[in-house]
């Protein structure tokens, strides 16, 4: 375990392990990303992959302890230890992958975290918390995983409350008895939702505890620690009820609509077939 300098505490000797969680893209194809990087054996369907020892020294361009990178299918990276040079270089060697503005959203969508571990290999989660951790291999990728899993989560809310609050809205135009709204505006708005569905998609695995909390009772009570803390479950149920309102707002919008253009065109076909007659006058 690599970490910075050990500092002292009440007599007790720290080590602290710093972690820079980062959303970079939508998604991030593994296999590929891998392949590249002359990782040959990455298991089908794994949530992530870790860089370290001579993959990422050569991406970091000098030697390295025991700093590691998790990169994770729906486009999130935690840094673990790295310095803010480091994670500038790192960025770089990710820009020929993506093509978006990923500075912007580096600055965007962080998360920083640290925990510092005493010479009994004891921590706590979180300075407010006064239960000690048992430090073992298996708290860095549990704690990567879960920041990863918080940043994608906190992207996910600021992209559905822009579309929430554009429904808005269409309430206002089906209150004023204004439902019409031209094809190509109501498509564009459209086009925003099934964007954000589809982008989604290569999140599904935000909304599933991470594989090894699944099989280790220890990772899954450090990860479960932290969802709480940050409310995981509570944000997951708001999205998935925001996103089911977006829907059904869309749906009576368009429902209305329609309806609103049948009638307009039979009270025309009304109109004229009344007016006809005066033609004969």
């Amino acid at each position: 375990m690599k970490t910075e300098q050990p500092f002292s505490v009440n007599g007790a000797i720290m080590n602290t392990i710093h972690f820079n969680c980062y959303k970079i893209a939508t998604k991030i194809t593994l296999i590929a990303f891998a392949h590249d990087l002359g990782v040959l054996e990455l298991p089908h369907h794994k949530e992530y992959m870790e860089i370290n020892g001579d993959s990422l020294a050569k991406i970091l361009k000098h030697a390295i302890g025991e700093q590691t990178v998790y990169v994770f299918e729906f486009g999130c990276v935690t840094c673990v230890n790295f310095n803010a040079d480091e994670i500038q270089t790192f960025s770089l060697f990710m820009d020929q992958y993506f093509h978006n503005n990923k500075r912007q959203t580096l600055l965007k969508y962080n998360q920083l975290f640290s925990i510092s571990v005493d010479d009994q290999s004891l921590f706590h989660l979180f300075p407010d918390n006064s239960s000690l951790n048992q430090f073992s291999p298996i708290v860095i990728p549990t704690i990567a995983i879960a920041l990863a899993k918080l940043i994608a989560l906190s992207a996910m809310e600021e992209n559905l409350d822009v579309i929430f609050d554009e429904t808005e809205g269409f309430v206002n135009r089906m209150q004023n008895g204004k439902i019409n709204i031209k094809a190509a505006k109501y498509a564009k708005k459209m086009a925003k939702v099934l964007r954000f569905e589809y982008d989604s998609a290569y999140s599904i695995r935000v909304f599933e505890r991470c594989d090894i909390a699944n099989n280790i009772l220890e990772s899954r009570l450090l990860y479960d620690q932290l969802m709480q803390k940050f409310q995981y479950t509570k944000r997951i149920t708001i999205l998935q009820q925001k996103m089911e309102t977006v829907h059904t707002i869309f749906t009576a919008f368009l429902s209305y609509s329609q309806n609103w253009q049948e009638n307009r065109e039979l009270y025309i076909e009304i109109a004229l077939l009344a007016l006809f007659p005066l033609f004969y006058l």
